[in-house]
């Protein structure tokens, strides 16, 4: 049976996915699906590796390797955006343990978009994210290149295997759930549009930045993300700062131009090409 493997990006509607996912288990088997249980870390299957030292966790693959035993009859998803920055040894062992029959799917999205909104988020979860989007983006700029990231895969599973799609209401309309759904051939008449992880409004970057420069308190600094959180998702409709400014977004297109211009050629239909490069 096919492994249906989804790797992110995030930022592209991976928690809400992974959220009905995980909710609708039961649904999933009516269908002949099966959303394991391990490597489950909260939703989504972040338990296989870690992140930070990518060492691999045995006790994960294990447990999938016997779930695939119970549930041969049907086919499985796997889903977590870690997955996009697997090094090459967990890809490896991941298609020892799944097998050829597998598909990757990797949702993209446009780099002038996904830098602020994953900077965002590292600002939100109180991460190490350098101050300002500048410095951010200088430590990270390799995590957004698309060929560098889908590389692992294509060696181990193919480039027939790999599944992409762009992260733009023109191709996946208004519910990405439902877009996920239908790539897997699951057919949902209704899935309702909840969003699982807003996002903060950049006007309050710099909020957050004053307080981490003065150490505050954890539990306070929670506190505090929460109300933005409730504030941005109020005035969402009325924010209009763009943390970009002229110069990065020249280097921004700079950067990516050439791998989105390979990975759209690779991997995307010829309608969808147009919405990265």
């Amino acid at each position: 049976m096919t492994t249906f493997v989804h790797i992110g990006i995030g930022k592209t509607g991976t928690t809400s996915i992974q959220g009905w996912l995980h909710d609708h288990r039961c649904q999933l088997a009516e269908h002949g699906l099966h959303y394991p249980q391990a490597g489950l870390l909260g939703a989504a299957h972040h338990g296989f590796f870690d992140l930070e030292t990518s060492e691999i966790t045995e006790s994960s693959f294990d447990s999938l390797a016997a779930e695939l035993a119970v549930h041969a009859d049907r086919s499985l998803i796997l889903s977590s955006e870690n997955l996009a920055f697997a090094p090459e040894k967990v890809v490896e062992q991941l298609r020892a343990t799944i097998g050829s029959d597998s598909r990757i799917i990797f949702y993209v999205r446009d780099q002038l978009s996904l830098i602020p909104s994953i900077f965002l988020q590292w600002v939100k979860d109180g991460w190490d994210y350098g101050g300002s989007i500048e410095e951010f983006f200088a430590r990270h700029e390799d995590s957004f290149d698309f060929c560098k990231l889908i590389h692992p895969w294509a060696m181990r599973f193919g480039d027939g295997a790999i599944d992409a799609h762009v992260y733009s209401p023109n191709v996946v309309g208004a519910n990405v759930v439902q877009h996920f759904l239908s790539t897997i051939g699951l057919q949902v008449a209704t899935v309702q549009d909840i969003r699982l992880n807003p996002s903060l409004l950049p006007e309050f970057v710099d909020v957050m930045a004053e307080l981490d420069a003065a150490g505050t308190d954890r539990h306070v600094r929670q506190t505090v993300v929460e109300c933005l959180v409730r504030a941005s998702v109020a005035l969402a409709p009325s924010s209009t700062l763009n943390l970009v400014s002229d110069a990065m977004r020249v280097r921004i297109q700079s950067r990516y131009a050439p791998s989105n211009a390979e990975f759209a050629m690779r991997y995307l239909s010829p309608r969808e090409r147009a919405y990265l490069i």
